[in-house]
């Protein structure tokens, strides 16, 4: 491959990815085990997860106010947070060690328009409060988050 033709193709995949990256479609629900990397990406703190830490999240429709997460397990007591497209935390909810099955979380705001969510669990740090800045993400083996993703029908 000469320079020339490089450079015509190195812009034209950028542009392929960033039209993919921009598609409103949350894609299909998710069963993300461990070492699974959500799509939100964290902005806090991390520590490593074990085996036994996973997330299960299937698409759903509800009126805005609860999301229900499959299923969680988790190595050490901690938290399932919900958040939407822009990274904010919607809703959270402490899990136990072990594993837990349909997981109630309260939505606060609650969600007005279908869209996509992601579920990620976090440690808890001991203070008996969920906070995204302190709680830290549990992350797999490959450094990415242990969560998931679905859509969440409003209506």
């Amino acid at each position: 491959m000469t320079l020339r033709h490089a450079l015509v193709l190195v812009p034209a995949a950028a542009c392929v990815l960033l039209a993919s990256a921009c598609s409103s479609d949350p894609g299909p629900a998710s069963t993300a085990p461990a070492g699974s990397a959500a799509s939100i990406g964290p902005s806090g703190p991390t520590v490593s997860g074990t085996d036994a830490d996973a997330v299960q999240l299937v698409d759903q429709t509800g009126d805005g106010t609860t999301v229900t997460v499959a299923g969680v397990g988790a190595a050490e007591a901690g938290w399932i947070a919900v958040v939407d497209p822009s990274g904010a935390v919607v809703g959270s909810a402490a899990v136990p060690a072990g594993e837990s099955r349909d997981v109630v979380v309260t939505l606060d705001p609650p969600l007005t328009a279908t869209q996509g969510i992601t579920a990620q669990l976090h440690r808890d740090v001991g203070d008996a409060a969920f906070d995204a800045s302190t709680d830290p993400y549990v992350t797999g083996g490959d450094g990415g988050l242990v969560g998931a993703d679905a859509r969440y029908t409003v209506g």
